[in-house]
C-alpha cells in the first residue's frame, strides 16, 4: 500500500478506540486507534499498521467488530472451551477470520481432541490421530504440484513439462532479441550507406557536379 503525505489530521488525538480511518488514498481501515506524536497504529483483524499522521485525511470514532471481539475474549476464563466456541463463531460471522482461528487454536490447546474446533482448523481425524489435508495427503503418497496434490511420478511429469516451456519461453524471447537487434544493424547500415553517398558527393570537384535534367536553367 502507498502512503500519500501532504494532508495534517481533521480531527485532534485520542485515546485507544475502535475508529475508522480514512486515508489520503481513500482506503478506509477499522480498528482500533492508538496514536503517540504524529504515529497512528491501527489495530486490525490481521495485524497492526502503523501510520503517519499526515495520511490520514479522518478518524471516526464507532463501534466496530473487533473492538468487541476483544472485549468479550478478555471475559473469558482461562479455560472456557463452550466460551471460545461460541467467539469463534461469532467471528466469522463478522469476518474475522484471523481472530476466529486464534481462538480455536486456544480451544485445541486447552481441549486437543476437541471434534469441533478441529474440523474448523481444517483437521480431520485419521486412524486415531488428528490430520490437517495436507497431512492426510502426504500420508496417502502424494505431494503438492501447484494447487493440486498428484503422484511423485505425475509431479516430475509436470515439473518437465514447466522445465520445458521454460526453455521454450526463453528460446523465443532470445530470437526476439536477436531479431530486434538485426533491424537496428539493418537500419544503422542503411544510415551508414546514405552517409557516405553524401561524403563521395560532397568530396567530387566541383565542376563535375551534374545538375537534374529537370532543373530550371
Amino acid at each position: 500500500m502507498r502512503w500519500l503525505v501532504g494532508l495534517a489530521m481533521a480531527v485532534a488525538a485520542r485515546p485507544a478506540a475502535a475508529d475508522e480511518v480514512t486515508l489520503r488514498t481513500g482506503e478506509r481501515i477499522e480498528g482500533r486507534v492508538t496514536q503517540t506524536g504524529d504515529r497512528v497504529t491501527v489495530e486490525v483483524d490481521w495485524g497492526t499498521l502503523t501510520l503517519r499522521s499526515g495520511d490520514i485525511t479522518r478518524i471516526v470514532l464507532k463501534p466496530c467488530a473487533l473492538q468487541e471481539f476483544l472485549e468479550r475474549r478478555g471475559k473469558l476464563d482461562a479455560r472456557d472451551v463452550a466460551g471460545r466456541l461460541e467467539l469463534a463463531a461469532w467471528a466469522r460471522t463478522r469476518e474475522l477470520y484471523a481472530r476466529e482461528r486464534d481462538v480455536l487454536r486456544e480451544i485445541v490447546a486447552i481441549d486437543p481432541d476437541h471434534p469441533a474446533a478441529r474440523a474448523a482448523l481444517g483437521y480431520s481425524r485419521v486412524d486415531g490421530r488428528w490430520m490437517t489435508d495436507d497431512e492426510v495427503q502426504q500420508s496417502k503418497g502424494l505431494v503438492r504440484a501447484g494447487s493440486r496434490w498428484v503422484t511423485p511420478a505425475e509431479a516430475a511429469g509436470i515439473a518437465r513439462r514447466e522445465r520445458e516451456e521454460a526453455a521454450e519461453a526463453a528460446r523465443l524471447a532470445e530470437i526476439a532479441i536477436a531479431e530486434r537487434k538485426l533491424d537496428e544493424a539493418r537500419r544503422e547500415a542503411d544510415r551508414l550507406r546514405a552517409e557516405v553517398e553524401r561524403l563521395r558527393w560532397e568530396a567530387l570537384p566541383r565542376g563535375s557536379w551534374r545538375r537534374p535534367r529537370h532543373a530550371c536553367p
